[in-house]
């Protein structure tokens, strides 16, 4: 098999510094990697993706996308005989909810795989993009993947999809429709639900204005549309977007309820990004958020 040298490259900015050789190239493997018996599917990825899957790395190059940060890692390599295993579940997860053209344009250069990465606070996540939006760390890889749960499963579907989508949106790697912001009026602040008035028209979802997951609680909450910015007077356009786009991705049918049939605004809303990203990107927003598993 023709082996694909793999290269650490450092960017040079414009009238920065220049690189030399020695920063700029620094090979740091080639595919197949050779230990896995799915190699074969690792080198097809990169002829479809332009993208590598890793599960063998070294130290420096496994904390390049993450030297910007203010945590320190600690992380145990995959076992690479369960990468087959891996790249399953990566496929119902993540790959085969876009096209190839899209993942060829979109995909992190390299997708590091690894058993277990935690920061040395203890926090750790299942999902991770480096600072560079090249690098993409995926947490818990092992033969354990094959013994989740449905719900377990769709849990680490919600967490991937959101850390790819959260960086895309804050970093503008995709561009989003215009239209979105002319829906709601960020002029004056919304109200929270009161089962005493259950039909007020300043409501957050009368308003058309989604709820923020609020993990440490395990809740909805609506607090950050209940003010505007002290400075701005306005609500937060780009938390309208945020929390919108997280539920888009992340409800099923079911979890979106009677929200789309009894509140109009957030039914515009829904069918502007739907047919936005449908039209533009060849994505299917509907088909990621409902996307269920046996």
């Amino acid at each position: 098999m023709k082996k694909i040298n793999l290269y650490l490259i450092t960017l040079c900015l414009f009238g920065g510094v220049a690189c030399t050789d020695e920063d700029k190239v620094g090979d740091v493997g080639t595919l197949p990697q050779g230990e896995s018996p799915a190699d074969d599917r690792i080198v097809e990825y990169y002829n479809s993706y332009k993208s590598y899957i890793l599960y063998e790395y070294t130290q420096p190059d496994f904390i390049y996308g993450l030297s910007q940060t203010n945590n320190s890692y600690i992380y145990e390599k995959v076992d690479p005989l369960c990468m087959d295993v891996v790249l399953d579940f990566l496929e119902d997860i993540w790959f085969d909810l876009y096209l190839t053209e899209f993942h060829a344009k979109y995909m992190p250069y390299k997708i590091m795989v690894a058993k277990s990465m935690k920061t040395t606070y203890g926090t750790r996540a299942y999902a991770t993009m480096g600072n560079d939006g090249q690098s993409f760390y995926v947490n818990d890889c092992s033969e354990e993947l094959k013994n989740l749960s449905a719900e377990e499963k769709r849990a680490k579907k919600n967490e991937l999809q959101l850390c790819l989508w959260n960086y895309w949106r804050t970093k503008g790697t995709l561009e989003f429709p215009e239209e979105f912001y002319k829906v709601s009026d960020y002029t004056r602040a919304a109200k929270d639900y009161d089962p005493e008035n259950p039909d007020d028209p300043d409501f957050a979802l009368a308003r058309g204005f989604m709820p923020m997951w609020f993990a440490y609680q395990n809740k909805y909450i609506f607090d950050w549309c209940l003010y505007v910015n002290y400075q701005t007077k306005l609500v937060d356009s780009e938390q309208d977007l945020q929390h919108f786009m997280y539920a888009m991705i992340t409800r099923t049918a079911s979890e979106w309820g009677d929200y789309l049939t009894k509140y109009p605004l957030l039914k515009r809303k829904y069918d502007i990004l739907h047919s936005w990203f449908l039209t533009k990107y060849k994505v299917d927003l509907k088909k990621i958020g409902e996307i269920m598993y046996n």
